[in-house]
């Protein structure tokens, strides 16, 4: 199979998993709107946002070292065990020791949802490596199905603690935490990923290895996440919490955009990867594949600005209206964002 046989494969693949989880995610909207006040969304956002700048501090970026390593060394089951066994290792003792911390932090610091926080960055880090572990596999189709699994056990948790226990933000937040470490759990088991843990592979010298490749990408991972999420703190500062509840609706619509993209960028990071040709034929091919992905971005921002403000009328609660306004700026930054991610794999 050509290399671009397989990159429409392996996107065809992210598509029908990441699509339909985000096709899903999307049914959360009205539902977050309609039980979960401005105040409450704003700080459920807020919580996705730190955990966002969390993750890669906690994991040091050593999931996409792993990932790395598996696609190299795809054909050497020994390496592959080293690889998943130094990662977890470090996920494991780094996530352990960030719960010490924050076991300590919760003597001095006050806040009604801070346990649930603790184990909503404790499980999504662990979900994230096991991911990045599958993809670097090789198994895009549970990969996907993953994604899907999670958001219905989303969806199913969300609906049980709001309108059987009239829970809400804590009961969201015990939904995402069961999600994740329920998709965490099947991973592990219907990817056979327990065959390839084995400490006694542990190589303090690999793993230096790995956070020689790792480390650099923490603070390129902090610095994508400035650009993408303090924005969410700065409305908290200027606005309040009520402010950045509007937010978060206005962004789940170009979310969509950001769904089309990763589903892309998944593939297209693989390909690039593992991409044989060189020099010329390099460039050119990638012009072209850009020139094609420019095209179907701009059309997105039109379509999507176009269908979106009337979309809102039926789907959204009438308090979180205002968000309209703001789509449109949203759709055109997420098309530049985009393009700029487009070039960093390349």
């Amino acid at each position: 199979m050509s290399t671009s046989q397989k990159l429409l494969k392996n996107t065809f693949i992210y598509t029908i998993g990441n699509l339909g989880s985000r096709i899903l995610s999307f049914a959360l909207v009205p539902l977050y709107s309609f039980f979960l006040s401005k105040s409450e969304l704003g700080i459920y956002d807020l919580i996705l946002t730190s955990t966002s700048l969390l993750i890669p501090i906690i994991t040091l970026q050593i999931a996409d070292a792993a990932y790395r390593w598996l696609l190299e060394k795809n054909q050497d089951a020994q390496k592959k065990v080293s690889a998943i066994s130094n990662g977890l290792l470090v996920v494991t003792i780094n996530s352990f020791i960030f719960l010490f911390i924050c076991f300590i932090a919760s003597f001095f610091v006050h806040f009604e949802y801070l346990i649930h926080s603790f184990l909503f960055v404790f499980f999504a880090t662990l979900m994230t490596f096991l991911q990045q572990i599958t993809r670097g596999l090789g198994n895009t189709k549970l990969y996907s199905a993953a994604g899907i699994l999670n958001t219905i056990l989303l969806i199913i948790f969300s609906v049980v603690f709001f309108a059987w226990f009239k829970y809400k933000l804590g009961g969201l937040l015990i939904a995402v935490t069961l999600a994740n470490a329920i998709t965490a759990c099947t991973l592990i088991v219907a990817g056979g990923l327990k065959k390839y843990i084995d400490f006694s592979q542990v190589a303090r010298k690999e793993i230096k290895a790995m956070m020689q490749y790792s480390w650099p990408l923490i603070p390129n991972a902090i610095g994508w996440w400035l650009i993408n999420e303090i924005n969410r703190f700065i409305i908290l500062f200027y606005l309040g919490v009520d402010a950045n509840g509007i937010f978060a609706i206005a962004i789940r619509f170009p979310s969509l955009m950001i769904a089309a993209n990763s589903i892309f960028m998944l593939s297209w990071q693989d390909h690039a990867i593992a991409a044989e040709e060189g020099g010329a034929v390099k460039n050119a091919s990638y012009s072209k594949i850009f020139s094609t992905y420019m095209v179907l971005q701009f059309t997105m921002v039109i379509v999507l600005t176009s269908v979106s403000k009337y979309a809102v009328k039926w789907i959204i609660d009438p308090k979180f209206f205002e968000e309209r306004q703001y789509m449109p700026l949203l759709y055109l930054s997420v098309a530049l964002y985009n393009f700029s991610s487009f070039y960093v794999i390349a």
